[in-house]
Protein backbone atom coordinates (compact mmCIF):
# COMPACT_ATOMS: atom_id res chain seq x y z
CA UNK A 1 0.00 0.00 0.00
CA UNK A 2 2.81 2.17 0.98
CA UNK A 3 4.50 1.23 -2.34
CA UNK A 4 4.20 4.40 -4.81
CA UNK A 5 3.24 3.50 -8.45
CA UNK A 6 5.24 5.08 -11.17
CA UNK A 7 3.15 7.86 -12.78
CA UNK A 8 3.96 6.54 -16.63
CA UNK A 9 1.98 3.37 -15.40
CA UNK A 10 -0.75 4.65 -13.94
CA UNK A 11 -2.76 7.61 -13.80
CA UNK A 12 -5.91 7.86 -12.27
CA UNK A 13 -8.50 10.82 -12.53
CA UNK A 14 -11.80 10.62 -11.29
CA UNK A 15 -14.02 13.34 -10.77
CA UNK A 16 -17.82 13.58 -9.14
CA UNK A 17 -19.75 16.57 -8.96
CA UNK A 18 -21.16 16.75 -5.51
CA UNK A 19 -18.77 18.35 -3.00
CA UNK A 20 -15.48 19.54 -4.46
CA UNK A 21 -12.89 18.20 -1.47
CA UNK A 22 -10.17 15.72 -1.58
CA UNK A 23 -10.17 12.45 0.14
CA UNK A 24 -6.81 10.81 0.98
CA UNK A 25 -5.71 8.46 3.47
CA UNK A 26 -3.42 9.24 6.16
CA UNK A 27 -0.52 8.26 5.62
CA UNK A 28 1.44 5.22 7.77
CA UNK A 29 4.30 5.77 10.20
CA UNK A 30 6.20 3.72 8.44
CA UNK A 31 5.20 5.04 4.71
CA UNK A 32 6.82 8.57 6.46
CA UNK A 33 9.76 6.47 7.72
CA UNK A 34 10.91 5.36 4.34
CA UNK A 35 12.51 7.32 1.67
CA UNK A 36 10.07 8.73 -1.17
CA UNK A 37 10.13 7.08 -4.56
CA UNK A 38 11.44 9.09 -7.27
CA UNK A 39 10.24 9.76 -10.91
CA UNK A 40 12.08 10.01 -13.65
CA UNK A 41 12.76 13.76 -14.68
CA UNK A 42 10.66 12.94 -17.97
CA UNK A 43 8.01 11.38 -15.90
CA UNK A 44 7.95 14.96 -13.49
CA UNK A 45 7.64 17.32 -16.23
CA UNK A 46 4.78 15.04 -17.71
CA UNK A 47 2.83 15.39 -14.73
CA UNK A 48 3.71 19.20 -13.91
CA UNK A 49 2.76 19.71 -17.67
CA UNK A 50 -0.44 17.72 -17.39
CA UNK A 51 -1.44 19.99 -14.12
CA UNK A 52 -0.35 23.40 -16.13
CA UNK A 53 -3.63 22.94 -18.49
CA UNK A 54 -6.64 22.64 -16.18
CA UNK A 55 -8.38 25.71 -14.81
CA UNK A 56 -10.04 24.35 -11.30
CA UNK A 57 -13.18 26.61 -10.99
CA UNK A 58 -12.58 28.85 -8.17
CA UNK A 59 -16.20 28.80 -6.97
CA UNK A 60 -15.68 25.09 -6.67
CA UNK A 61 -13.94 24.78 -2.95
CA UNK A 62 -15.12 25.81 0.08
CA UNK A 63 -12.83 23.42 2.33
CA UNK A 64 -9.18 23.33 1.69
CA UNK A 65 -7.27 24.19 -1.78
CA UNK A 66 -6.29 21.52 -4.07
CA UNK A 67 -3.74 19.23 -3.66
CA UNK A 68 -3.17 19.76 -7.33
CA UNK A 69 -2.89 23.17 -7.46
CA UNK A 70 -0.21 23.26 -4.93
CA UNK A 71 1.48 20.55 -6.82
CA UNK A 72 5.47 21.89 -7.62
CA UNK A 73 8.56 20.79 -8.66
CA UNK A 74 9.35 19.41 -5.36
CA UNK A 75 6.49 18.07 -4.25
CA UNK A 76 6.00 16.06 -7.80
CA UNK A 77 9.85 14.95 -7.07
CA UNK A 78 8.14 11.98 -5.40
CA UNK A 79 5.29 11.84 -7.88
CA UNK A 80 2.63 13.98 -5.04
CA UNK A 81 4.02 13.22 -1.62
CA UNK A 82 0.54 12.63 -0.60
CA UNK A 83 -0.29 9.55 -2.15
CA UNK A 84 2.54 7.87 -0.41
CA UNK A 85 0.24 5.63 1.59
CA UNK A 86 -1.63 4.56 -1.37
CA UNK A 87 -1.13 2.75 -4.52
CA UNK A 88 -2.64 5.87 -7.07
CA UNK A 89 -3.37 9.35 -6.39
CA UNK A 90 -7.14 9.97 -6.72
CA UNK A 91 -8.38 13.50 -7.23
CA UNK A 92 -11.53 13.62 -6.14
CA UNK A 93 -15.14 16.10 -7.29
CA UNK A 94 -13.66 18.65 -9.56
CA UNK A 95 -15.05 20.30 -12.16
CA UNK A 96 -12.00 20.76 -14.95
CA UNK A 97 -11.61 23.29 -17.42
CA UNK A 98 -9.39 23.40 -20.00
CA UNK A 99 -7.20 21.85 -23.00
CA UNK A 100 -7.19 18.07 -22.94
CA UNK A 101 -3.93 16.49 -24.18
CA UNK A 102 -3.35 19.75 -25.95
CA UNK A 103 0.51 19.34 -24.04
CA UNK A 104 3.53 16.69 -23.76
CA UNK A 105 1.83 14.08 -22.69
CA UNK A 106 4.33 10.98 -21.15
CA UNK A 107 3.39 8.38 -23.91
CA UNK A 108 4.21 5.10 -21.36
CA UNK A 109 0.72 6.24 -19.71
CA UNK A 110 -1.52 3.06 -19.87
CA UNK A 111 -4.02 4.15 -17.18
CA UNK A 112 -6.28 6.88 -17.93
CA UNK A 113 -9.49 8.07 -16.07
CA UNK A 114 -10.63 11.35 -16.66
CA UNK A 115 -14.87 11.07 -15.66
CA UNK A 116 -17.70 13.80 -15.05
CA UNK A 117 -15.63 16.91 -15.98
CA UNK A 118 -16.96 20.17 -17.80
CA UNK A 119 -14.27 20.35 -20.42
CA UNK A 120 -16.23 21.17 -23.50
CA UNK A 121 -14.40 20.63 -26.54
CA UNK A 122 -13.19 18.21 -29.28
CA UNK A 123 -11.32 15.02 -28.46
CA UNK A 124 -7.75 15.63 -29.70
CA UNK A 125 -6.15 14.23 -32.53
CA UNK A 126 -2.96 13.69 -30.19
CA UNK A 127 -4.64 11.27 -28.16
CA UNK A 128 -3.51 8.67 -30.78
CA UNK A 129 0.00 9.00 -29.24
CA UNK A 130 -0.48 7.44 -26.13
CA UNK A 131 0.22 3.97 -27.51
CA UNK A 132 0.71 2.20 -24.42
CA UNK A 133 -2.76 3.07 -22.98
CA UNK A 134 -4.17 -0.21 -21.79
CA UNK A 135 -7.29 1.95 -19.99
CA UNK A 136 -9.21 4.57 -21.14
CA UNK A 137 -12.40 6.35 -19.60
CA UNK A 138 -13.64 9.80 -20.57
CA UNK A 139 -17.09 9.50 -19.23
CA UNK A 140 -19.44 12.35 -18.69
CA UNK A 141 -17.08 14.85 -19.81
CA UNK A 142 -18.87 17.12 -22.25
CA UNK A 143 -16.73 16.12 -24.64
CA UNK A 144 -18.02 16.83 -28.45
CA UNK A 145 -17.52 16.48 -32.49
CA UNK A 146 -16.39 13.00 -33.79
CA UNK A 147 -13.76 10.35 -32.32
CA UNK A 148 -10.33 11.56 -34.27
CA UNK A 149 -9.42 8.35 -36.42
CA UNK A 150 -6.01 8.15 -34.25
CA UNK A 151 -7.94 5.90 -31.88
CA UNK A 152 -6.24 3.33 -34.07
CA UNK A 153 -3.23 3.71 -32.56
CA UNK A 154 -4.57 2.25 -29.11
CA UNK A 155 -3.53 -0.95 -29.98
CA UNK A 156 -3.04 -2.42 -26.56
CA UNK A 157 -6.14 -1.29 -25.28
CA UNK A 158 -8.56 -3.31 -23.35
CA UNK A 159 -11.13 -1.08 -21.73
CA UNK A 160 -12.81 1.88 -23.44
CA UNK A 161 -15.65 4.29 -22.15
CA UNK A 162 -16.74 7.55 -23.40
CA UNK A 163 -20.44 6.90 -22.39
CA UNK A 164 -22.74 10.38 -21.84
CA UNK A 165 -20.91 12.67 -23.97
CA UNK A 166 -21.79 15.02 -26.36
CA UNK A 167 -20.16 12.97 -29.62
CA UNK A 168 -21.51 13.06 -33.10
CA UNK A 169 -20.88 11.45 -36.54
CA UNK A 170 -20.42 8.14 -37.83
CA UNK A 171 -18.44 5.65 -35.57
CA UNK A 172 -15.39 5.70 -37.20
CA UNK A 173 -13.38 2.06 -37.86
CA UNK A 174 -10.99 2.24 -35.58
CA UNK A 175 -11.34 -0.97 -33.79
CA UNK A 176 -9.42 -3.24 -36.42
CA UNK A 177 -6.22 -3.75 -34.80
CA UNK A 178 -7.59 -3.32 -31.30
CA UNK A 179 -7.50 -7.02 -30.45
CA UNK A 180 -7.50 -6.54 -26.66
CA UNK A 181 -10.57 -4.72 -26.44
CA UNK A 182 -12.84 -6.70 -23.87
CA UNK A 183 -15.11 -3.80 -23.03
CA UNK A 184 -16.31 -1.17 -25.29
CA UNK A 185 -18.98 1.25 -24.34
CA UNK A 186 -20.21 4.50 -25.93
CA UNK A 187 -23.56 5.06 -24.42
CA UNK A 188 -25.69 7.98 -24.26
CA UNK A 189 -24.06 9.76 -27.38
CA UNK A 190 -25.60 10.88 -30.45
CA UNK A 191 -23.56 8.87 -32.86
CA UNK A 192 -25.45 8.10 -35.83
CA UNK A 193 -24.59 5.78 -39.23
CA UNK A 194 -24.43 2.09 -39.30
CA UNK A 195 -21.93 0.60 -36.86
CA UNK A 196 -18.33 -0.36 -37.96
CA UNK A 197 -18.57 -4.30 -38.88
CA UNK A 198 -15.06 -4.34 -37.22
CA UNK A 199 -16.63 -4.32 -33.83
CA UNK A 200 -18.44 -7.64 -34.79
CA UNK A 201 -15.33 -9.27 -35.16
CA UNK A 202 -13.39 -8.06 -32.14
CA UNK A 203 -12.62 -11.77 -30.44
CA UNK A 204 -11.92 -10.96 -27.24
CA UNK A 205 -14.82 -8.14 -26.30
CA UNK A 206 -17.19 -8.98 -22.98
CA UNK A 207 -18.90 -5.94 -22.84
CA UNK A 208 -20.16 -4.05 -26.20
CA UNK A 209 -22.76 -1.23 -25.33
CA UNK A 210 -23.82 1.20 -27.96
CA UNK A 211 -27.26 2.38 -26.31
CA UNK A 212 -28.92 5.49 -26.88
CA UNK A 213 -27.60 6.85 -29.70
CA UNK A 214 -29.04 7.06 -33.33
CA UNK A 215 -27.37 4.16 -35.01
CA UNK A 216 -29.12 2.62 -37.79
CA UNK A 217 -29.17 -0.76 -39.28
CA UNK A 218 -29.35 -3.43 -40.18
CA UNK A 219 -27.36 -5.60 -38.34
CA UNK A 220 -24.68 -7.97 -40.04
CA UNK A 221 -25.67 -11.45 -41.25
CA UNK A 222 -22.58 -12.89 -39.98
CA UNK A 223 -19.50 -11.89 -37.67
CA UNK A 224 -16.16 -13.59 -36.94
CA UNK A 225 -15.66 -12.03 -33.52
CA UNK A 226 -17.86 -11.57 -30.17
CA UNK A 227 -17.36 -15.22 -28.89
CA UNK A 228 -16.93 -13.79 -25.19
CA UNK A 229 -19.18 -11.63 -25.03
CA UNK A 230 -21.09 -11.45 -22.00
CA UNK A 231 -23.58 -8.55 -22.37
CA UNK A 232 -24.72 -6.77 -25.73
CA UNK A 233 -26.71 -3.51 -25.08
CA UNK A 234 -27.84 -1.68 -28.31
CA UNK A 235 -31.49 0.02 -27.30
CA UNK A 236 -32.76 3.37 -27.84
CA UNK A 237 -31.55 3.15 -31.57
CA UNK A 238 -33.01 2.91 -35.57
CA UNK A 239 -31.71 -0.30 -35.82
CA UNK A 240 -33.61 -1.83 -38.83
CA UNK A 241 -34.17 -5.08 -40.71
CA UNK A 242 -33.66 -8.52 -39.59
CA UNK A 243 -33.00 -10.20 -36.19
CA UNK A 244 -29.98 -12.13 -37.18
CA UNK A 245 -29.61 -15.77 -35.51
CA UNK A 246 -25.91 -15.23 -34.59
CA UNK A 247 -27.36 -12.88 -31.39
CA UNK A 248 -29.15 -16.41 -30.04
CA UNK A 249 -25.57 -18.30 -30.36
CA UNK A 250 -22.90 -16.12 -29.11
CA UNK A 251 -21.86 -18.79 -27.06
CA UNK A 252 -20.82 -16.67 -23.63
CA UNK A 253 -23.53 -14.15 -23.85
CA UNK A 254 -26.08 -13.91 -20.82
CA UNK A 255 -27.90 -10.69 -21.94
CA UNK A 256 -29.21 -9.04 -25.15
CA UNK A 257 -30.88 -5.58 -25.31
CA UNK A 258 -32.25 -4.20 -28.91
CA UNK A 259 -35.20 -2.37 -27.04
CA UNK A 260 -36.91 0.78 -28.78
CA UNK A 261 -35.35 -0.13 -32.07
CA UNK A 262 -37.16 -0.56 -35.62
CA UNK A 263 -36.09 -4.32 -36.11
CA UNK A 264 -39.35 -5.23 -38.47
CA UNK A 265 -38.45 -8.75 -39.87
CA UNK A 266 -39.13 -11.90 -37.83
CA UNK A 267 -36.82 -13.75 -35.47
CA UNK A 268 -34.29 -16.53 -37.22
CA UNK A 269 -34.58 -19.81 -36.21
CA UNK A 270 -32.65 -19.97 -32.79
CA UNK A 271 -29.72 -22.44 -32.08
CA UNK A 272 -28.86 -24.22 -29.20
CA UNK A 273 -25.63 -23.38 -28.98
CA UNK A 274 -26.15 -20.60 -26.21
CA UNK A 275 -27.00 -22.21 -23.08
CA UNK A 276 -26.44 -19.49 -20.82
CA UNK A 277 -28.26 -16.42 -22.54
CA UNK A 278 -30.77 -15.49 -19.43
CA UNK A 279 -31.87 -11.93 -20.32
CA UNK A 280 -33.66 -11.22 -23.52
CA UNK A 281 -35.10 -7.03 -24.43
CA UNK A 282 -36.56 -6.86 -27.79
CA UNK A 283 -39.69 -4.99 -27.05
CA UNK A 284 -41.14 -1.87 -29.04
CA UNK A 285 -39.55 -2.58 -32.02
CA UNK A 286 -41.81 -3.68 -35.14
CA UNK A 287 -41.06 -7.49 -35.31
CA UNK A 288 -43.12 -10.17 -37.27
CA UNK A 289 -43.88 -13.19 -38.43
CA UNK A 290 -44.66 -16.44 -36.34
CA UNK A 291 -43.51 -16.87 -33.11
CA UNK A 292 -40.41 -19.22 -33.25
CA UNK A 293 -40.72 -22.91 -31.45
CA UNK A 294 -37.06 -23.16 -31.59
CA UNK A 295 -36.78 -19.59 -29.16
CA UNK A 296 -37.62 -22.26 -26.37
CA UNK A 297 -34.73 -24.27 -27.11
CA UNK A 298 -33.16 -21.41 -24.70
CA UNK A 299 -33.81 -23.14 -21.56
CA UNK A 300 -31.73 -20.82 -19.40
CA UNK A 301 -33.54 -17.91 -19.96
CA UNK A 302 -34.99 -16.04 -16.91
CA UNK A 303 -36.45 -12.60 -18.35
CA UNK A 304 -37.86 -12.12 -21.50
CA UNK A 305 -39.30 -8.76 -22.85
CA UNK A 306 -40.81 -9.24 -26.40
CA UNK A 307 -43.79 -6.63 -25.77
CA UNK A 308 -44.99 -4.08 -28.38
CA UNK A 309 -43.88 -5.76 -31.35
CA UNK A 310 -46.19 -7.33 -34.60
CA UNK A 311 -45.84 -11.63 -33.53
CA UNK A 312 -48.10 -13.76 -34.31
CA UNK A 313 -49.02 -17.28 -33.95
CA UNK A 314 -49.67 -19.74 -30.95
CA UNK A 315 -47.74 -20.22 -27.91
CA UNK A 316 -48.41 -23.63 -26.03
CA UNK A 317 -47.81 -24.61 -22.23
CA UNK A 318 -45.81 -27.39 -23.60
CA UNK A 319 -43.21 -24.24 -24.82
CA UNK A 320 -43.50 -22.17 -21.96
CA UNK A 321 -42.47 -24.97 -19.84
CA UNK A 322 -39.27 -25.96 -20.83
CA UNK A 323 -38.36 -22.76 -19.69
CA UNK A 324 -37.65 -23.54 -15.83
CA UNK A 325 -35.64 -20.68 -15.25
CA UNK A 326 -38.15 -18.45 -16.41
CA UNK A 327 -39.06 -15.64 -14.07
CA UNK A 328 -40.52 -12.82 -16.19
CA UNK A 329 -42.18 -12.70 -19.83
CA UNK A 330 -43.96 -10.18 -21.11
CA UNK A 331 -45.26 -10.79 -24.50
CA UNK A 332 -48.07 -7.78 -24.19
CA UNK A 333 -49.24 -5.38 -27.44
CA UNK A 334 -48.97 -8.20 -29.71
CA UNK A 335 -52.22 -8.46 -30.85
CA UNK A 336 -51.62 -11.36 -33.06
CA UNK A 337 -50.02 -13.59 -30.55
CA UNK A 338 -52.19 -16.10 -28.46
CA UNK A 339 -51.95 -18.76 -26.50
CA UNK A 340 -53.24 -22.72 -26.99
CA UNK A 341 -55.20 -23.42 -23.92
CA UNK A 342 -58.12 -25.96 -25.24
CA UNK A 343 -56.53 -28.88 -22.62
CA UNK A 344 -57.07 -28.35 -19.10
CA UNK A 345 -56.32 -31.84 -17.90
CA UNK A 346 -52.68 -31.81 -18.29
CA UNK A 347 -50.83 -29.86 -15.13
CA UNK A 348 -47.55 -27.49 -16.18
CA UNK A 349 -44.95 -26.82 -13.72
CA UNK A 350 -43.57 -23.20 -13.83
CA UNK A 351 -41.18 -23.52 -10.81
CA UNK A 352 -39.51 -19.50 -10.94
CA UNK A 353 -42.05 -18.02 -13.20
CA UNK A 354 -43.11 -14.39 -10.85
CA UNK A 355 -44.55 -12.20 -13.86
CA UNK A 356 -46.31 -13.04 -16.62
CA UNK A 357 -47.60 -10.42 -19.06
CA UNK A 358 -49.88 -10.94 -21.87
CA UNK A 359 -52.06 -8.10 -22.25
CA UNK A 360 -53.63 -7.09 -25.47
CA UNK A 361 -53.01 -10.47 -27.42
CA UNK A 362 -55.47 -12.35 -28.37
CA UNK A 363 -56.42 -14.58 -25.66
CA UNK A 364 -60.13 -15.79 -25.99
CA UNK A 365 -59.83 -17.94 -22.63
CA UNK A 366 -57.97 -17.44 -19.39
CA UNK A 367 -54.55 -19.42 -18.80
CA UNK A 368 -55.79 -21.83 -16.09
CA UNK A 369 -52.72 -24.20 -17.66
CA UNK A 370 -51.44 -21.29 -14.77
CA UNK A 371 -52.94 -22.80 -11.38
CA UNK A 372 -49.93 -24.79 -10.47
CA UNK A 373 -47.64 -21.67 -11.07
CA UNK A 374 -47.11 -21.09 -7.27
CA UNK A 375 -44.61 -18.68 -7.27
CA UNK A 376 -46.61 -16.64 -9.84
CA UNK A 377 -47.26 -12.96 -8.16
CA UNK A 378 -48.02 -10.99 -10.69
CA UNK A 379 -50.34 -11.79 -13.90
CA UNK A 380 -51.71 -9.18 -16.25
CA UNK A 381 -54.01 -10.67 -19.33
CA UNK A 382 -55.88 -7.28 -19.68
CA UNK A 383 -57.15 -6.10 -23.20
CA UNK A 384 -58.08 -9.43 -24.68
CA UNK A 385 -60.93 -11.54 -25.52
CA UNK A 386 -61.60 -13.66 -22.18
CA UNK A 387 -65.31 -14.04 -22.23
CA UNK A 388 -67.62 -16.13 -19.53
CA UNK A 389 -66.81 -16.90 -15.81
CA UNK A 390 -63.64 -17.25 -14.24
CA UNK A 391 -63.93 -20.58 -11.64
CA UNK A 392 -61.83 -20.63 -8.70
CA UNK A 393 -60.11 -23.60 -9.24
CA UNK A 394 -58.22 -22.09 -12.30
CA UNK A 395 -56.20 -19.81 -10.20
CA UNK A 396 -56.78 -21.34 -7.04
CA UNK A 397 -52.66 -22.43 -6.92
CA UNK A 398 -51.41 -19.05 -7.46
CA UNK A 399 -49.52 -16.67 -4.41
CA UNK A 400 -51.12 -13.44 -6.97
CA UNK A 401 -49.61 -9.58 -5.74
CA UNK A 402 -51.58 -8.20 -8.58
CA UNK A 403 -54.33 -9.55 -10.84
CA UNK A 404 -55.34 -7.25 -14.40
CA UNK A 405 -58.22 -8.84 -15.94
CA UNK A 406 -59.31 -4.84 -17.04
CA UNK A 407 -61.09 -4.95 -20.93
CA UNK A 408 -62.41 -8.34 -21.17
CA UNK A 409 -66.23 -9.98 -21.79
CA UNK A 410 -65.68 -11.66 -18.35
CA UNK A 411 -69.27 -12.39 -17.20
CA UNK A 412 -68.62 -13.99 -13.79
CA UNK A 413 -65.74 -14.61 -10.96
CA UNK A 414 -66.18 -17.05 -8.74
CA UNK A 415 -65.71 -15.95 -5.29
CA UNK A 416 -62.10 -16.66 -3.87
CA UNK A 417 -59.95 -15.63 -0.81
CA UNK A 418 -56.09 -14.49 -2.01
CA UNK A 419 -54.58 -14.06 0.86
CA UNK A 420 -51.80 -12.11 -0.75
CA UNK A 421 -53.71 -9.74 -2.98
CA UNK A 422 -52.64 -6.05 -2.88
CA UNK A 423 -53.87 -4.84 -6.86
CA UNK A 424 -56.99 -6.64 -8.72
CA UNK A 425 -58.27 -4.75 -11.76
CA UNK A 426 -61.76 -5.94 -13.27
CA UNK A 427 -62.45 -2.31 -15.05
CA UNK A 428 -64.66 -2.36 -18.00
CA UNK A 429 -65.90 -6.23 -18.22
CA UNK A 430 -69.79 -7.52 -18.23
CA UNK A 431 -69.52 -8.74 -14.85
CA UNK A 432 -73.22 -9.21 -13.47
CA UNK A 433 -75.42 -9.62 -10.35
CA UNK A 434 -73.90 -8.84 -6.84
CA UNK A 435 -70.61 -7.62 -5.87
CA UNK A 436 -68.68 -10.74 -4.47
CA UNK A 437 -68.38 -11.34 -1.04
CA UNK A 438 -64.62 -10.80 0.18
CA UNK A 439 -63.18 -13.05 2.66
CA UNK A 440 -61.26 -11.46 5.26
CA UNK A 441 -57.83 -13.12 4.11
CA UNK A 442 -57.76 -9.90 1.67
CA UNK A 443 -56.80 -7.65 4.50
CA UNK A 444 -53.91 -6.79 2.36
CA UNK A 445 -56.08 -5.36 -0.49
CA UNK A 446 -54.83 -1.81 -1.28
CA UNK A 447 -56.24 -0.53 -5.22
CA UNK A 448 -59.68 -2.71 -6.14
CA UNK A 449 -60.80 -1.72 -9.33
CA UNK A 450 -64.38 -3.20 -10.94
CA UNK A 451 -66.03 0.37 -12.13
CA UNK A 452 -67.74 -0.17 -16.02
CA UNK A 453 -69.09 -3.47 -15.19
CA UNK A 454 -73.20 -4.42 -14.71
CA UNK A 455 -73.17 -5.05 -11.06
CA UNK A 456 -76.20 -3.86 -8.87
CA UNK A 457 -76.81 -4.73 -5.23
CA UNK A 458 -75.97 -3.15 -2.22
CA UNK A 459 -72.15 -2.98 -1.31
CA UNK A 460 -70.85 -5.39 1.15
CA UNK A 461 -70.00 -4.79 4.37
CA UNK A 462 -66.74 -6.95 3.99
CA UNK A 463 -65.38 -4.14 1.90
CA UNK A 464 -65.64 -1.86 4.95
CA UNK A 465 -63.20 -4.08 6.53
CA UNK A 466 -60.41 -3.67 3.98
CA UNK A 467 -58.21 -2.49 6.46
CA UNK A 468 -55.20 -1.51 4.04
CA UNK A 469 -57.03 -0.50 0.95
CA UNK A 470 -56.41 3.04 -0.29
CA UNK A 471 -58.32 3.20 -4.09
CA UNK A 472 -62.03 1.62 -3.98
CA UNK A 473 -63.22 2.31 -7.65
CA UNK A 474 -66.98 0.81 -8.21
CA UNK A 475 -68.41 3.38 -10.78
CA UNK A 476 -70.45 3.18 -13.68
CA UNK A 477 -72.25 0.17 -12.33
CA UNK A 478 -75.72 -0.14 -10.74
CA UNK A 479 -74.99 -0.53 -7.32
CA UNK A 480 -77.47 0.84 -4.77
Amino acid sequence: MGRLIRFSQILCLSFMLLQFRVQSSSPSQSSLDSPPHLCRPEERAALLDFTSTINLVEDCFGGPRPIIQTWSESKTAACGRASHATSRTVIYNYELRGNFLGSNWSSLLKYFYLTKTSFLGELPHSIGKLKLLEELNLNSCQFYGSIPRSLANLTKITYLDFDSNLLQGQIPDVFRKMHKLTHLSLLNNSFGGEIPTSIFNLTDLTHLTLSSNKLIGPLPHYISGLSFLQEFRMDNNFIKGRIPSWLFSLPSSSFLDLRNNRLTRPIDNVEMSNLILQEVDLSNNEISGSFPSSFFHLVNLARVDLSSNNLSGTITPEMLSKLVDLRYLDLSNNSLLSVNNNDTSVYYSFPNLSSLRFSSCNILKFPSFLRKAESLLHLDISKNNISGQIHKWEIEGMSLYTLNLSYNFLTGIDSFGFGNLEIVDLRSNLLQGSLPILSATWDSMQQLFISENNLTGEIPSSYCNLTSLIVLDLANNNLG
